[in-house]
């Protein structure tokens, strides 16, 4: 996945179609907070590190 169009790096390769910006946007705002829902906003390890420093940097 990459922010835009590339072609293959290699001949058995196929070209990347871009879409990182829209699946970032998607991840950020829908997926993950579902999930820190559905973990009663409980988390640890990887997600609390990324959500303190995505939301509320000086509150960790």
């Amino acid at each position: 996945m990459t922010p835009w169009y590339c072609l293959p790096i290699s001949a058995e390769d196929t070209a990347y179609t871009g879409g990182a910006d829209e699946y970032l946007k998607l991840l950020l705002d829908d997926i993950l907070p579902e999930c820190l829902k559905r973990v009663d906003g409980k988390h640890c390890g990887t997600f609390q590190s990324f959500n303190c420093h995505r939301i509320n940097r000086n509150q960790c």
